[in-house]
Parts: C-alpha cells; structure tokens; sequence
C-alpha cells in the first residue's frame, strides 16, 4: 500500500522540477494478532507528515506501508523488494525484535536509514550497532531495568515469571532473571491457543510470590489476565507488566489489567506540553488513543524533517544526513531526549501504572521518574563514537 501525502505540495513539486521526494518505507505489522501496533506506528507516522504540511525537510514526503505480517521471511523478503524497486532513503520499523535480522540483510548496501519506533534489540546497541540504524524507543531491556528497581525499592524479594512463547519473551524473561535482585520461584509458559489457564492461575495461588513478571503478546495476553483477576489469585500481588500493557493492548484487557505497573519513556498520561498536545491531536484526527509505537514514530518523523532541514534537504551525503540524525533537537512528547554513540536514547525512563480513571476509561498513567537522561549499558560495547 502506497500512500503520497501532501498532493498539491507534490504537484508544485513536479512542475518546479525539483529533486525526487523523500521516499519512506513504513515495515510494519499491518495485519495478524500484532496488527493494532502497525496501526498506531503508520497513524503516528502520518499525523507528523500531516502536521508537516506533507513535506520532510524541504522536499515533499512520499511514504509507501509495508505490511511485514510478523513473519521474518515475509519481512525480509517485502523489505528486499521494496528497496530495489523504490529505492528509499528511510525505513521505519520493523516493530518486533525477531523480525530484525532479514530487514538488516535487505538494508545492507542499500544507503537507507533505518529507525526504528518500538524495538531496541540489546544486540544491535552493543557491538553490532550500526550508523545506519536508530532506536526511537528504548533498548529492550530498559525498561526491565526499571521495574526490577521498583521491585529493588519496595524489598520484593520473590518473584514468578509468565511469558508466551517465543524469542522475544525468552530475552525478556533473561533479562529480568538478571536484573530482579530476588528469587524467581518459577516461570510458567502460556500457549496462545490455550483458552484455560487454570494451572497456571493456581500454581501461582499457591506459590504465593510477591511479584509476578508478564510478558504477554498475542490474544491469549487478555484471556489469562481476566482469568488470574477473576480468581482472585492476584490479590495482594505486584504484577510487572514487561510487554502487553501498552496503550494499543488495553482495549483488550478492560478493567482486568487495572493497577498493573509497567515502565517505558513514555505514558499516555504524561503531563508535558508536548504530550497533551499530540493525545489531542492523535485523537481527534482518528478517534482512538496512541499507544508508544505511535509516539514513537511521530517523533521519527519529526527527527527526519529536521535532520534534512539541517543538511538543506541532501540526502546523497549518507554521513552528513546521519551525523544530521544524531543531532537533531526535536520537541518530543516523552520530554527531552539525545542519542548515545549506539544511536539508542538517552531520555527520562517512568514507571507506570494501568489506571481505570473516573470516567471508565482504561489508561498507563505515569507514577514516578525511575531515571534521569538514562544509557542502556550496552552503549561502552559499541565502537562507534
């Protein structure tokens, strides 16, 4: 699916005879289980350009949706064939960690940027990190990190982890072994097709931990939080959501994922000029609340327009135009944010809460600032300077 943005601009354009636009390449998960993520990434993305008059730097934007199915052959495969064929300067995604490898394999060579607006692989911010590629979010385990302090702060000292399956989960569950200063008395899978949790329910009833870790993607996210809600076996638990617990989730869970801790550099309920502005804008212009990935490529879009603002629109120059990237200031809704020499943010990390607020409506609200202007600790391992 191929979207040109900004029409009239486009055709003051062609009769200038200016340069080509700036062509961007959106791979994202469109359709599937995961689909609401690309909807939020592609809407935040065109509400940016549209803020933006249809233009990135001087030139108009011409921006092409890849829908990458969260399947990494489909990915590379799509990725491949819209480089060749389009020949784009940027690409925006992929959302999930697994589906990195093959889009790196079709960026390779091509003299596109890549950033990325939901995942920050550990792997790519430490000694594979590439000029080429940028993260608007955070490195994976950030926010881990953040909700293992908590847990730090609070003398939690027994946990149980509850992760789906898949690569993702299993790097996640690793990270929070590592980080939780505790004993993790179990770690208890949860099948996506399975519609009965009961086993696991109980098991954690009779362990009885003090904090239990999620990491929950896919349908069956909702499906064991209002089964673990309903049988009263949470009670008196902290429960940690690492993944599943963003705002394009919460529609699923209703009120059962209520008082849920998270953590991230953003929430909805972020109180900065910035943010309230783009909520309001992101929500009048399509009638639902922007989750991260929105957010985050919003602001990709924005550190874009103003990287070819400084280099006066040359996207030839691959060294100026990503020193230009590195450099750039924008007015971001999570508040202030640099990047570190792995080309990951150095930005405010919150802990966060699921709220149910007075008038219904199901929203991560922030509870407090965990760190200031915070690195991922992966950055010393990376060469680039």
């Amino acid at each position: 699916m191929r979207v040109l943005l900004a029409a009239m601009a486009m055709l003051a354009w062609a009769g200038a005879g200016r340069a080509e636009p700036v062509k961007v390449g959106l791979i994202l998960t469109m359709s599937g289980p995961s689909s609401t993520f690309g909807r939020h990434a592609r809407d935040g993305f065109q509400l940016a350009v549209k803020q933006l008059q249809g233009r990135l730097g001087p030139e108009p934007a011409l921006v092409s949706v890849i829908d990458d199915g969260r399947d990494p052959a489909r990915a590379g495969s799509l990725t491949d064939a819209f480089i060749r064929r389009d020949k784009p300067q940027f690409l925006i995604g992929p959302l999930f960690s697994e589906l990195f490898p093959p889009v790196l394999k079709a960026l390779d060579g091509s003299g596109a940027l890549l950033i990325s607006p939901n995942a920050g692989p550990a792997a790519l911010a430490g000694k594979r990190c590439r000029p080429d590629v940028f993260v608007m979010s955070q490195q994976d385990e950030q926010p881990i990190e953040v909700m293992a302090k908590f847990a730090e702060e609070r003398t939690l000292k027994r946990a149980i982890i509850v992760a789906t399956a898949g690569e993702e989960a299993e790097t996640a569950a690793t990270a929070f072994k590592r980080s939780f200063k505790g004993e993790v008395a179990d770690r208890l899978l949860i099948d996506a097709q399975t519609q009965d949790f009961s086993d696991a329910v109980n098991r954690i009833d009779l362990l009885r931990p003090q904090v239990v870790f999620l990491h929950l993607s896919g349908p069956a996210g909702p499906r064991f939080m209002a089964q673990l809600k309903t049988s009263g076996a949470s009670e008196g638990l902290i429960l940690l959501g690492s993944s599943g617990f963003d705002e394009a989730d919460l529609p699923d869970h209703g009120a059962a994922a209520a008082g849920v801790y998270s953590a991230g550099n953003w929430a909805l309920g972020l109180q900065t000029p910035e943010n309230v502005a783009f909520v309001a804008a992101f929500e009048a212009e399509y009638g639902y609340r922007p989750g991260a990935a929105a957010m985050h490529s919003y602001d990709a879009a924005h550190l874009i327009d103003r990287a070819l603002n400084l280099t006066g629109g040359n996207v030839a120059d691959k060294p100026a135009l990503t020193e230009a990237l590195r450099q750039a200031e924008i007015e971001s809704p999570r508040g202030k944010f640099t990047f570190g020499n792995n080309n990951v943010p150095i930005q405010d990390l919150y802990l966060t809460r699921v709220e149910k607020r007075g008038d219904g409506r199901i929203v991560t609200e922030v509870v407090k600032q965990m760190f200031a202007q915070y690195g991922d600790h992966y950055a010393a391992e990376c060469t680039m300077k």
